[in-house]
């Protein structure tokens, strides 16, 4: 029995706490092999997807890795399998658990996790939250696999901690996502995961999203404390809390601490107050949040504080250092493991140097918006010189700032030039007279409220928030409190700013229900009905309107865009939104990143086909198809010549360039061409044919482009012609010139 006992303590920790694991499937970073299991109680498989008709998707998984990753786990550790939002499609979750789905779906879920020895199962509906449907999904899955694990990631959004309170009795565990929250949309830089508000309600904290899940009626017991293994980079700034316009980017752990450039002693800070780790790098201008021992240390002792379950870490391999050994390989999971008590050791921190104790610093909270001058004050214990600084962190000795007040118990300075709209914090540290410093910072902070301002339409969110693949359809939530009708116009930029040429932006007006791309010289716009066949295309990106849609209910809109990026378009792009109501508008909001993929070297050239490839008459629309391995989006160029020989002069060679979504017909020569965009009101001719562009097109699916070529011959050209096609993808294979048919070209009288 005490056997028994002893090897459950080992799998929940010395408190009864779990310590979980995200270990992303075919990472590429860390092997199964490498995986810390002594740190961990679970290790979640992220993650396959569900199908809209209740069917399991593996999506990142292998059965492979499936198989290698069951037989790797030690006695008395558990692995569960996460089922995530389809990346194909979002409602993929809400469809498949629709009544009349459900029961189809979870019987699929459940075969999954015991056919390949799971230990239970991880639910990460972030998406298009059906709350009713949610929970039914739960409270089947408990029915259905007792004993085992049933988890869902959580955050404040998508009515998620009204599904976590009411499914409580079907969860073990309720991992909070505490990371993401320092979205630029906020007009201000900010922490990816602070750990507390510490008095500033405006700000987006782990404290603030747990407590509306505890708020909304989840056992303290049931939560998990979610801490990223990933932090932001925020150029042109040198510390958080700054309002302007920004374009983060993140990066894994293990990048960061292996930056001999940026991971220097003299740029770490801790801000003690909210309990967050970041960098300050003035040489760079630069400011990255990340979180580190320090914080992980802090959000234990508040977690066995609040009596919460447990942590839940996002992912291993962000973490994993290969050029080190044994537990340096790991130091994040090492120090929580340490700390928690599951496994591992942790160094005591020596105590602080004697000084001062401050308290009762004043401004706090929010300030009228008339306000444009304040007293900035604090009180110590005893007879000190005290300074302050706006960058946490800062030693006594290097504090730019003295009290002009100062000397005794009592330390104020006047502070003016306050603006309405903004918030402002100062760390305070201060010396006594035997010359010891107080080590740590005592945060001031306030804000001057701005005027009272109408709302109007705002952009919440986009999903996905970030990701790689050249084709992908995002999903903006909107909110407009003069409801979902009032929204006129969307505008979405995937680039690197608003308002740069040969970038890519999208824009939807609802009143004629029109979805339009801007040309690569931003001088005209691309225009096509929502939910039509025609796609639009510039140099950068192309929209599908038939796979793109716009839905609303109450306050809430959702706009989806299938939009396909170029490979010459390869890089991190930011996600830019613009919302125009009626009379208000919400201006440009910075929502997440997307990195498009370089070019695919598919190994083979691409096929060719040609319908119809044989016939009679004086005009024909022929549609060349052109199938390629990297996806349509890797077609670069499609040609189809009507003549008697490649390359011969006197022919109908008619010629589609991908890249500018342009037809072109040589000339009689074969010297010179003319050229028109798909789908514009101009007659291309030569001796031999004509083509219309008006009533041309361009559509793609899956792997296919195919290209509608409306020929018209002329009479001099009659007699039987021969049909060549070929086709190139970006990689520059090419099919070569294929004889595909014949082509009578002749005149009937009528």
């Amino acid at each position: 029995m005490k056997k028994c006992v002893l090897l459950l303590l080992s799998s929940i920790g010395l408190y009864g706490q779990w310590i979980t694991g995200f270990y992303s499937a075919q990472n590429g970073v860390l092997p199964v092999s490498g995986i810390p299991w002594a740190k961990y109680t679970h290790i979640i498989h992220f993650a396959a997807a569900p199908n809209s008709d209740g069917t399991v998707d593996l999506h990142y998984l292998t059965q492979s890795e499936i198989s290698s990753i069951i037989a790797a786990r030690p006695a008395g550790k558990k692995v569960i399998v996460a089922f995530k939002d389809n990346d194909s499609n979002m409602n993929a979750f809400a469809a498949a658990t629709s009544p009349a789905t459900i029961a189809t779906f979870t019987n699929n879920l459940v075969n999954f996790v015991n056919s390949n020895g799971y230990d239970g199962i991880d639910i990460d509906w972030e998406a298009n939250i059906n709350t009713t449907q949610f929970q039914n999904l739960l409270a089947r899955l408990r029915s259905a696999l007792p004993g085992k694990v049933i988890a869902m990631d959580a955050g404040n959004w998508g009515s998620m901690q009204t599904v976590a309170a009411g499914a409580a009795s079907s969860l073990d565990q309720v991992n909070v996502m505490c990371y993401d929250m320092d979205t630029p949309g906020n007009g201000y830089t900010w922490f990816n995961d602070a750990l507390l508000q510490n008095g500033d309600t405006s700000l987006m904290t782990c404290d603030w999203r747990v407590r509306a899940m505890t708020s909304a009626g989840l056992p303290a017991s049931k939560v998990g404390i979610g801490i990223p293994y990933y932090g932001r980079r925020w150029p042109g700034v040198t510390q958080a809390l700054v309002s302007g316009s920004f374009s983060p980017s993140w990066f894994p752990y293990r990048n960061l601490v292996t930056d001999g450039s940026r991971w220097q002693p003299q740029n770490r800070f801790y801000d003690t107050g909210h309990k967050a780790n970041y960098l300050s790098i003035p040489s760079l201008n630069e400011f990255d949040s990340y979180n580190g021992v320090e914080f992980i240390n802090d959000a234990v002792a508040w977690q066995q504080a609040q009596g919460f379950g447990g942590f839940m870490t996002f992912t291993l391999e962000y973490e994993y250092l290969a050029n080190q050994s044994g537990d340096a390989r790991y130091p994040l999971s090492t120090a929580l493991a340490a700390a928690v008590g599951v496994g591992g050791t942790t160094s005591v921190p020596s105590a602080p140097s004697p000084g001062p104790v401050l308290s009762s610093g004043t401004p706090t909270g929010t300030l009228s918006p008339s306000t444009t001058s304040a007293t900035l004050s604090v009180a110590s214990n005893v007879n000190a010189t005290c300074r302050y600084a706006t960058i946490a962190g800062t030693a006594y000795s290097a504090m730019p700032y003295p009290f002009s007040v100062d000397g005794t118990t009592t330390h104020s300075s006047a502070l003016v030039g306050l603006q309405s709209g903004t918030s402002y914090r100062y760390y305070a540290r201060c010396q006594d007279s035997s010359g010891n410093p107080d080590t740590t910072d005592y945060p001031i902070s306030f804000s001057v409220a701005s005027p009272a301002a109408s709302l109007g339409p705002v952009p919440q969110s986009v999903t996905p928030l970030s990701g790689s693949a050249s084709s992908q359809a995002f999903t903006f939530q909107i909110f407009d409190p003069s409801g979902y009708t009032d929204v006129k116009e969307i505008d979405a930029v995937f680039g690197t700013a608003v308002g740069q040429a040969n970038s890519c932006r999208v824009q939807y007006w609802a009143p004629t229900n029109t979805l339009f791309l801007q040309s690569d010289d931003t001088n005209s716009w691309a225009q096509a009905t929502l939910g039509s066949s025609t796609i639009l295309r510039n140099s950068q990106c192309s929209i599908n309107p038939a796979a793109s849609s716009v839905s609303g209910a109450g306050t809430g809109l959702n706009a989806t865009l299938a939009m396909t990026f170029t490979p010459d378009y390869a890089g991190t792009k930011t996600t830019f939104a613009f919302i125009a109501g009626a009379t208000l508008n919400s201006g440009w909001a910075t929502l997440g990143t997307w990195t498009v993929p370089a070019a695919v070297v598919t190994g083979t050239p691409p096929v060719v086909y040609l319908t119809p490839n044989a016939g009679s008459g004086s005009s024909a629309t022929f549609t060349l198809g052109i199938t390629d391995g990297g996806g349509f989006g890797n077609v670069a160029q499609g040609a189809l010549i009507i003549g008697n020989t490649v390359g011969g002069t006197r022919s109908c060679f008619i010629n589609y360039s991908a890249s500018t979504n342009t037809i072109s017909l040589l000339s009689d020569d074969n010297v010179t061409s003319s050229s028109a965009a798909v789908g514009t009101q101009v007659f291309l001719q030569n001796g031999q044919c004509s083509v219309n562009a008006a009533l041309a097109s361009v559509t793609g699916s899956g792997k296919t482009l195919s290209v509608k070529l409306p020929v018209t011959f002329a009479s001099a050209y009659k007699g039987s012609r021969a049909l060549y096609i070929s086709g190139a993808n970006k990689s520059s294979q090419s099919s070569g010139w294929q004889n595909s048919g014949t082509w009578t070209v002749n005149f009937k009288k009528h």
